[in-house]
């Protein structure tokens, strides 16, 4: 996204999760999602880096070691009254912390308003801290 379409991203994004909240996801998001989360993952797994990361990930946030097994048929076995139920109770687009990286933009000033949410600019430090 260029500097200058940030504040249309940041609407577009949460017009999105406000739907996703009210009206749900459809049958075809939910397959659409379910295909690409179980199509893509073997592609993560294409080096002995990436299985290795995956590993460590696995022991990290102590998935189980049938994970591998398992991870496909866990997802395609959500259902889509699950995922609409989660996204009502858990989706708060007016709660949301938005973080903005980038350069400054005209326009997009400290303590704005936007979708009735104050967004306020702040300088970071990219020095390590090590």
């Amino acid at each position: 996204t260029s500097p200058a379409s940030v504040p249309e991203a940041l609407d577009a994004t949460l017009a999105e999760v406000t739907r996703v909240r009210d009206d749900g996801v459809t049958q075809e998001e939910l397959d659409d999602a379910i295909t690409y989360l179980t199509g893509s993952f073997p592609l993560g797994l294409s080096s002995t880096g990436d299985i290795a990361g995956t590993l460590e990930g696995m022991q990290v946030q102590d998935l189980g070691i049938d994970y591998l097994d398992e991870r496909n048929r866990r997802i395609a076995a959500v259902t889509l009254d699950q995922v609409n139920r989660v996204a009502r109770e858990r989706l708060t687009p007016d709660a949301m912390t938005i973080l903005v990286a980038g350069p400054p933009v005209d326009g997009f000033e400290p303590d704005v308003v936007m979708n009735g949410q104050e967004l306020q600019a702040r300088e970071l430090s990219l020095e390590p801290t090590l």
